[in-house]
């Protein structure tokens, strides 16, 4: 299975998006501080007297310890006062004290009502942070439904974020049935309002056609904006592009420098990416020792293709000392992260033997894995055990639907093997005009073997016109692919 250069950007999880806040709207606008300025203790009296917005300083002043020493006990009182002035910030600060535990005991049931109160009460930040506690399930039982209202209230109030952590929730289908099309409007929304994430998003949108007619110049256009506001998934898209470009919209070096620069900022997609270009030395100079500690910082970032390539290096012992036990994890964790190749590598190792031990059962369930993950060669050796009795019991059935299967899709030896089950009968009944097709595909295909074959039926006119002059053409064909029968053939003709 060939490794694609572009991939889909990223989502990353709802909860991290919420600690990168992006520009908002402010919340509804506290009481006004008096002339107090910083001097705590005419800000006590202004608090006592009333004053929330001095209390909300002071409480500042005494978390951070400048202009008062550090309090935080003191500090989460006076936000306690503000709060109960219906001032939001403080409900929404003293909600975040409660769910860490900053200057009073954690308390996730009463952090939410605090946060529930500064949402209601206009603080789109207490709905965004309130949002991110129901999705992740972490300190209450996770309610998307809840989550999903609570973000559609801070995105109506202005908070950029809200809106783009939504789009992703539609886009998944969390807290509600999915929507691409409304995921592409809200992602507009926070994306104009200066969120680099979501304009991130945005671009792949348009890439792919989700949501929104396709249209890779904007997507292209979108990923710059993102990328140079430091999204880092946005820059490994905008080096694929440099990468792929045809023409002089090519430019190798800027793959590299934006694959290196996504890669330092834990993409690991940029990792393997830059990994393969210094491999195959495109662009720059090939070093097979450095492609490796690359495909590693990328099999540790969880990429199944990263993963892949550094089993590949250890099982040939290419860039690193050869350890096929190793390599076997790596193939492991690649199969474990969607990469199909590794479910197919770890299938080989443990069909073949030698230093793994072999285990045909594995081996099968593997190939199985693989074929169902889309990988062609592992479709082929699922055939062959089928047709083999390996591994699994014995279903020509299964065994002729799969080299179907691979045999269209270009793997010639399948053809081959079908056309015998054809010619045979050992599927259903005998068909000879599904045999000749067959291993006309597998001639085709440069398997010699098929070339014979089909020379035999052309000769005698069975399952496919009769044609001697092309039936020699195809003896020779054969003769000079090493079979010796053709070589016979061809001279009595």
């Amino acid at each position: 299975m060939k490794l694609a250069l572009a991939v889909s950007l990223a989502l990353l999880p709802l909860a991290v998006m919420a600690q990168n806040p992006a520009p908002s709207a402010p919340a509804a606008a506290p009481a006004a501080p008096s002339a107090a300025g910083t001097d705590a203790a005419a800000l006590k009296k202004t608090c006592d007297r009333g004053n929330a917005a001095d209390c909300l300083t002071l409480a500042g002043m005494l978390k951070s310890g400048e202009g008062a020493p550090k309090d935080l006990g003191k500090a989460a009182g006076l936000l306690k006062k503000g709060c109960d002035l219906q001032l939001m910030e403080a409900c929404f600060q003293l909600g975040q004290a409660h769910l860490s535990g900053e200057g009073v005991g954690k308390d996730a049931p009463k952090a939410a009502l605090l946060l529930q109160r500064a949402c209601d009460g206009g603080h789109g930040q207490a709905c965004l942070r309130l949002a991110t506690v129901y999705e992740t399930g972490t300190d209450l039982p996770k309610d998307l439904n809840h989550a999903s209202g609570l973000l559609d209230k801070a995105c109506s109030g202005g908070v950029t974020r809200g809106c783009g952590m939504l789009a992703v929730m539609r886009l998944e289908g969390m807290g509600g049935p999915k929507d691409a099309a409304a995921a592409v409007t809200l992602l507009t929304k926070a994306c104009d309002g200066g969120d680099a994430e979501s304009c991130g998003r945005l671009a792949h949108q348009y890439r792919v056609g989700q949501g929104a007619a396709k249209d890779p110049a904007r997507a292209l256009k979108l990923a710059e904006q993102s990328c140079a506001a430091s999204y880092l998934p946005a820059c490994y898209d905008v080096a694929v592009s440099a990468e792929t470009a045809t023409g002089p919209a090519r430019n190798l070096a800027r793959a590299a420098d934006l694959y290196a620069k996504s890669c330092n900022g834990d993409v690991a997609a940029g990792c393997r990416s830059l990994g393969l270009m210094t491999q195959n030395g495109t662009g720059q100079t090939r070093d097979i020792t450095k492609a490796v500690g690359l495909f590693q910082k990328a099999c540790e970032g969880k990429d199944g293709p990263g993963c892949y390539e550094l089993g590949v290096h250890l099982a040939a012992g290419t860039g690193v000392t050869r350890d096929v036990s190793t390599a076997a994890t790596r193939y492991r964790e690649a199969c474990n992260y969607t990469d199909a190749r590794g479910c197919y590598a770890l299938g080989m190792l443990y069909s073949g033997g030698g230093v793994m031990a072999k285990d045909v059962v594995r081996a099968a369930r593997l190939f199985d894995e693989a074929c169902t993950a889309g990988s062609l060669p592992a479709c082929s050796k699922m055939g062959q055990m089928y047709e083999r009795a390996e591994g699994v019991g014995r279903d020509l059935d299964k065994a002729v639907t799969l080299y179907s299967k691979t045999c269209d899709a270009g793997i010639a030896i399948d053809c081959d093997s079908l056309a015998r089950h054809y010619q045979r009968g050992t599927y259903t009944r005998q068909d000879i005009n599904a045999a000749a097709k067959r291993f006309e595909q597998g001639c085709k295909g440069g398997v010699f073997p098929s070339c014979y074959e089909l020379a035999i039926l052309v000769q005698t006119g069975q399952g496919i016109t009769r044609d001697p002059a092309r039936a020699l053409a195809l003896f020779k064909q054969a003769c000079a692919g090493g079979q010796q029968d053709a070589c016979e053939r061809a001279k009595r003709q």
